[in-house]
């Protein structure tokens, strides 16, 4: 293209004589070399490309070697060219070099190459360039024709490649999955004629493994199956499937279960979902999640190809299932709570009568009443909190204080379980002496104190609430937190006037016995245990073991072993890998790992009491700015005093606003806030009481899940 565009300007400057008329001898001697070229033999020229931003240095450093002896002439060429070192669009000039002289000739030539200039070979007849110029331009021509065949060719080559690149794709996968399992087998023996697999599997699984070998005919020798009992840790493996994925994926997010350590995951299935609803008690937020789940598990075949390139819409559309669960549980506390969208609902009748005060607010002398519990209260509420509760100036007391118990009751009831969970481990794994030195003591100092602090919260909601008829038992109840700390600190309480200072009698002598207790439960974590272990010496013996007397019964016993059942029956036993962790201790050592669980365990008991509080500050959280959205928006545009029409487009433009503000802040900025707590809830404050998670999940040779990921 660069040849074709020089000829054709050189052609351009020899045919119009008139571009340069100072120069007219010069071009009378070019029409005269066309028929006597002899006569100008002393003349030459020289032709080629040059880069623009060269240009002027190039015809500057030519005029002062040549000294003025020479003829330049410009071209700028009309088109961009593509530098083939670069790929980047140059703009190129094309000059005509007329100069007379054999030295002159090798300067010039020398000045070309240190200024990368192109040259071409120009003829001096017109009928020669011509004929030049037309095998460029055919050769240009034939260079399109093969290029466009070409690349229809590799088009066509392409399109038909492209139906079997997924197929190729996957086969290139499975074959370098399967060459690289295989390269972990072994030889058997020296000539390379048997290759041997260890490999985990399920028992579950052993059966269709079985069969499958069976079903398949073999080219040599029919491949044997064998059950092998290895000093090594399994991996765990779980029967999972979607709705019992998203809790198990939860548990190991904190870490794999230890092989045969309970799994927390079916308990997550019904406690996770009702600590979330604890601090999202809305039943029309609950109601919301609850659609959008049912919407994604209705059209999950349809779903699923389309959420698999985002990873928020992976989120959830995986977690559907345990949304489902939030929303449900949502709707029941929000029917506890009475809470609709931040505001009461009377499903039923009020259990308060305020009939005798409507003279009053009707008068407007007053805007408030204060109702007398003895007078206007005639019955509980059928279900959850009276709406009434939500008009009066001392509802956020009211509610702190129901949902600040109840946040302690289910918490230690939670922790409580969780020591119940941990005795199955100990019973399992054989460390039957945990549940005395460990169990015990843990038991004995939760139940000394916070279960304690669980009974005097029923006895103060039965003694001095309503029941038998009688309002108030007492003009004042004692204060649940006061006698507490008074009960750690060994200090007494000044009795109000009128106030009793305890809920029952020889209270004081019960609280004193209590801490008492809790105390000696402390060295008991701290030293029975590596006590023992240190004077019953390794007690991790592999009692567990199978023992076997000698070598021929051991090979008596093997031979009549199935090969499907065991080629290693000396091999320890699978409860022994939860204790591995006490052999080859020294004493010291033994005591401070004994040291830091006890510590970890009395301190963890007192914060992780606290941290159920969580439970209760959601939850007001959550009312509140329920509460705010609609009083702020809703109420506001309700309230407005304006002619019909402009109410119906403010109501309108409202709701439009407080949606957004339902949906994006308190459906999914609360509801993630909520999922984080209860997580941390169950991480830590649960599973730390009989979950370890040091194992490793099972990961099974599966071309499948090779492919999906």
């Amino acid at each position: 293209m660069e040849f074709k565009e020089v000829m054709r300007s050189v052609e351009y400057y020899f045919d119009d004589p008139e571009n340069l008329p100072e120069k007219s001898q010069l071009s009378h001697l070019f029409s005269k070399a066309e028929t006597s070229p002899s006569e100008t033999s002393s003349l030459e020229m020289m032709m080629g490309t040059i880069n623009q931003e060269k240009a002027f240095e190039f015809e500057r450093t030519l005029w002062r070697v040549s000294m003025g002896n020479v003829f330049l002439h410009y071209d700028r060429l009309p088109i961009k060219l593509e530098d083939p070192e670069t790929g980047h669009q140059v703009m190129k000039i094309v000059f005509i070099v007329v100069f007379q002289g054999g030295n002159l000739k090798t300067k010039i030539k020398k000045l070309m190459e240190s200024y990368r200039a192109k040259t071409y070979e120009c003829p001096d007849s017109a009928t020669e360039r011509w004929a030049v110029y037309k095998d460029v331009c055919d050769r240009i021509e034939n260079l399109d024709e093969v290029l466009h065949e070409s690349t229809l060719q590799k088009r066509n080559i392409l399109e038909e490649a492209a139906k079997y690149v997924e197929y190729w794709s996957v086969m290139v996968l499975k074959a370098k999955a399967t060459y690289h399992t295989m390269n972990g087998f072994n030889w058997t023996d020296e000539k390379k004629k048997m290759l041997v697999a260890e490999f985990w599997i399920p028992d579950c699984h052993m059966d269709d493994l079985t069969a499958v070998m069976d079903s398949k005919k073999f080219q040599f020798a029919k491949p044997a199956l064998y059950k092998v009992e290895v000093d090594e840790m399994p991996p765990t493996y779980y029967n999972l499937n979607k709705f019992t994925q998203v809790f198990q994926e939860m548990v190991d997010s904190y870490g794999a279960s230890t092989y045969r350590e309970v799994n927390p995951a079916p308990y997550l299935v019904i406690t996770f979902p009702f600590l979330f609803s604890v601090m999202f008690g809305d039943w029309g937020h609950g109601m919301i999640m609850t659609v959008a789940s049912l919407w994604l598990i209705i059209n999950e075949k349809r779903l699923r190809p389309m959420v698999q390139e985002n990873e928020v819409y992976r989120m959830f559309y995986n977690g559907r299932y345990i949304t489902l669960l939030m929303g449900m549980f949502s709707i029941f506390s929000g029917l506890m709570y009475n809470e609709c969208f931040g505001r009461a609902t009377s499903l039923f009748a009020s259990g308060w009568q305020v009939a005798p005060a409507l003279e009053t607010l009707n008068s407007g002398d007053s805007k408030s009443t204060e109702l007398a519990p003895d007078v206007s209260f005639t019955r509980p509420y059928w279900f959850g909190i009276d709406p009434v509760w939500h008009l009066s100036k001392n509802s956020i007391v009211f509610k702190n204080s129901i949902r600040m118990k109840l946040s302690i009751i289910f918490g230690v009831s939670q922790m409580i379980f969780g020591l119940y969970i941990s005795v199955e481990n100990y019973i399992y794994f054989g460390m039957y002496r945990k549940i005395f030195t460990v169990f015990l003591p843990q038991l004995i100092f939760i139940a000394s104190l916070f279960l304690y602090l669980i009974v005097l919260i029923f006895m103060k909601w039965y003694t001095y609430g309503p029941r038998r008829g009688v309002i108030y038992s007492s003009p004042c109840a004692p204060p649940i937190l006061n006698t507490f700390i008074s009960m750690i600190l060994f200090t007494s309480r000044e009795a109000n006037e009128n106030c009793d200072l305890y809920m029952f009698n020889a209270q004081e002598e019960l609280q004193l016995f209590l801490v008492i207790v809790a105390t000696i439960c402390i060295p008991w974590l701290f030293f029975v245990e590596p006590i023992i272990i240190i004077f019953s010496g390794n007690p991790n013996s592999s009692k567990h073991a199978i023992e076997v007397s000698s070598k021929e019964d051991e090979q008596r016993i093997q031979s009549e072993l199935s090969p499907i059942e065991s080629t290693d029956i000396s091999a320890k036993h699978p409860r022994h890998f939860f204790q591995q962790h006490e052999e080859n201790q020294t004493a010291i050592d033994i005591f401070i790992h004994q040291g830091i669980h006890a510590i970890e365990f009395i301190l963890g008991s007192i914060s992780n009491t606290a941290s159920y509080l969580r439970l209760w500050a959601l939850a007001l959280a959550h009312e509140q700015l329920s509460e705010v959205s609609w009083n702020q928006v809703m109420r506001r545009a309700l309230a407005n005093d304006c002619n019909i029409f402009m109410k119906i487009v403010s109501v309108y433009l409202a709701f439009i606003v407080w949606a957004f503000l339902t949906i994006a802040i308190l459906v999914l900025m609360e509801g993630l806030s909520a999922f984080l707590h209860a997580l941390r809830l169950h991480w830590i404050e649960f599973q730390s009481k009989f979950y370890e998670g040091n194992g490793h999940k099972f990961q099974p040779f599966s071309f499948k899940a090779l492919i999906h990921n």
